[in-house]
């Protein structure tokens, strides 16, 4: 439960590293866009192309904890303050959520784990957008979710982001393969 957020992006700086990958163009859904915003605004310079899938875009000292509501905030520091793991959302509400039902739900069951708290309470250090790069955000079109609305309309107002909306819901990726590999071999040109 003492995992944070930049525990994760040395893992995948790591990785980077050990496989000695350059040009990489990296792909973040979800919250994994604080991973790849903090890799980003601490220079990764592996990075070619940043992707951030149906993903959340936080800025310096922003993390996924910016973007949610107090009594959220509260229930995710109370975790962290007693070393427990946030629980995986119900199953019954990830048709919802995510567009997981029936077999799809089944699938992803065994996969999914509770979370460290402090992954969405640690902050983004250093702005992911001061270097020059390709940066594309790819907004799922049937997540009803307002936040991922709101931040495919705050990107598309920016210049360094291109956005393309892909037909599908939040895990698009596990719903539909072949629609999420053609859209991501579109996006990395």
């Amino acid at each position: 439960a003492n995992i944070g957020l930049a525990d994760h992006a040395t893992a995948i700086r790591d990785h980077l590293f050990m496989h000695d990958l350059k040009e990489v163009v990296l792909v973040a859904h979800s919250y994994a866009g604080c991973i790849l915003s903090d890799l980003l605004g601490q220079g990764e310079s592996r990075i070619a192309h940043a992707v951030y899938f149906d993903a959340l875009v936080p800025g310096d000292s922003q993390g996924l904890a910016s973007f949610v509501p107090d009594e959220v905030r509260a229930g995710m520091q109370q975790a962290a303050n007693a070393n427990e793991l946030l629980p995986v959302r119900p199953k019954e509400a990830w048709g919802d959520m995510w567009g997981l039902s029936g077999e799809l739900a089944d699938f992803a069951e065994p996969r999914l784990v509770p979370h460290p708290p402090r992954t969405f309470l640690d902050s983004v250090t250093g702005d992911p957008f001061a270097r020059g790069m390709p940066r594309t955000f790819i907004k799922a079109a049937r997540n009803p979710n307002p936040l991922f609305k709101k931040f495919r309309a705050d990107i598309a107002a920016r210049e360094d982001f291109t956005v393309v909306d892909i037909d599908g819901h939040h895990d698009v990726m596990v719903i539909d393969g072949q629609l999420t590999a053609d859209t991501l071999v579109a996006v990395s040109g």
